[in-house]
């Protein structure tokens, strides 16, 4: 029997190189604003559907077409729904619900914001979800579903969420120091919003919830908005809301007992799309800081032309073509290489993020510049969906179950766990060398 290996791709297609061509000139000009954004995303180049199917409106492309959108919108900090939007899709997608996708995607593909709720506790591992959701009387009606219970974390919900009495797209009604109690998210049917409603489509955003039923977990979306709560972000760019939901009425999505199935693809696509965007930021901080290492002299001479300068420049283009062939592996490939996409893009982009403020010296450090934005992104996202150290043990798990079976935590003796998300091995655990090895 012939076998093929799977060999990721290391390099974008002409295809995904014009699409960023595209995305670059819609987001130039300096106009970084939320809803000029998303209208220039979804009107001009239907960004939003891009890898959603024909018959829902969108482009039947891949999600490699989505990173490269993700990318750009990482290099220039844009604040948008975008990530947050386009992981709906995907769980709306994966969850296998024709119905709720025919309802559904095609708003999302012109542009209505969505959003998943998933995080609980700090943390993004399936087992950490602990909102309920009971049935009253026919579980596919419509409504007849309860949520309660608290989600964290969720993205990108200030593009979406209406603050009681504020205008919208802030971050709370107070602005940026303002913890937001009393705001919540404005939903609408499949006929309202969309990029031509003055508000970049929120009356129609969409909120999908994971939650926990009798039969295991579940996907869900929300009919009614759940309370927010929009605490004072580091990262301005990307506020995180707070949902409380309190008997909120629900609709099924897809079947009861597949939100695990649905969440482990999902999160492998957030991985590789965060990590897109991450090389996004990280190859912008490295145009930032060659052009300051061409313009600023000392000494009578270019600061870039000092070898110490040389030899650290260097290291930050090392570290990001590293980070870009793991993004474009993951982009690829996501269930294979998602994990390690997120664990080398995240640590790559944080190094890179302080060099680059190392490098620009004493601008570097002052709120006027960039540099301190781009930092606060890169620490922020790289605990977004998970640290690091997480990723690199599931990636290590799976990797492990592929070679010694369904249960390698037990054939290490038990060093690995079952479960994503808990508690860290210590140093000394993660660097010991296996009982089988030493035998």
């Amino acid at each position: 029997m012939n076998t093929v290996e799977r060999h990721p791709r290391l390099h974008p297609t002409p295809e995904q190189t014009a699409l960023r061509a595209l995305v670059r000139k819609a987001l130039a000009g300096g106009d970084t604003g939320q809803d000029r954004a998303q209208a220039r995303l979804a009107r001009e180049i239907g960004a939003y559907g891009l890898a959603l199917p024909e018959r829902h409106g969108g482009a039947d492309c891949t999600l490699a077409e989505v990173a490269v959108v993700a990318g750009e919108l990482g290099r220039t900090l844009t604040p948008s729904p975008y990530l947050g939007t386009q992981l709906a899709a995907r769980a709306l997608l994966h969850a296998g619900d024709e119905a709720a996708c025919a309802r559904l995607l095609p708003g999302v593909a012109e542009g209505r914001p969505a959003t998943l709720a998933w995080a609980e506790s700090g943390s993004w591992a399936p087992e950490s979800v602990t909102l309920r959701a009971r049935t009253e009387g026919d579980p596919h009606a419509d409504g007849a579903w309860r949520l309660t219970g608290v989600k964290e974390h969720v993205l990108d919900t200030a593009a979406w969420a209406t603050p009681a009495g504020g205008t919208g797209g802030g971050v709370g009604p107070g602005g940026p120091g303002s913890d937001g109690a009393d705001s919540g998210p404005r939903l609408g049917g499949p006929d309202s919003g969309g990029p031509d409603s003055g508000g970049a489509g929120r009356e129609g955003a969409v909120l999908l919830v994971l939650a926990r039923t009798d039969s295991g977990l579940a996907l869900f979306e929300a009919l009614a908005a759940p309370r927010a709560g929009l605490p004072a972000p580091m990262d301005l760019s990307r506020p995180l809301v707070r949902l409380t939901f309190e008997g909120t009425p629900a609709r099924l999505v897809g079947a009861a007992g597949e939100g695990g199935r649905v969440l482990a693809r999902t999160r492998d696509d957030a991985c590789a799309l965060l990590a897109a965007e991450q090389v996004g930021g990280a190859e912008r901080c490295l145009e930032l800081t060659l052009e300051h290492a061409r313009v600023r002299v000392q000494f009578g001479r270019p600061i870039g032309s000092f070898q110490a300068v040389k030899h650290r420049l260097a290291d930050m283009y090392v570290r990001l073509e590293s980070a870009r062939s793991a993004a474009l592996a993951a982009a690829g490939d996501p269930e294979r290489y998602g994990a390690l996409a997120k664990a080398v893009c995240s640590e790559a982009y944080a190094w890179i993020a302080g060099e680059t403020i190392q490098l620009h010296g004493g601008t570097g450090f002052t709120w006027e510049h960039p540099a301190h934005r781009y930092f606060k992104r890169a620490h922020g996202s790289a605990q977004l969906f998970g640290a690091p150290a997480g990723h690199r043990e599931r990636m290590l798990r799976e990797r492990l179950r592929e070679t010694l079976g369904e249960r390698p935590h037990e054939t290490l003796g038990g060093s690995l766990r079952a479960g994503h998300g808990g508690p860290l091995p210590t140093h000394r655990e993660e660097h010991s060398e296996p009982a089988s090895a030493r035998a």
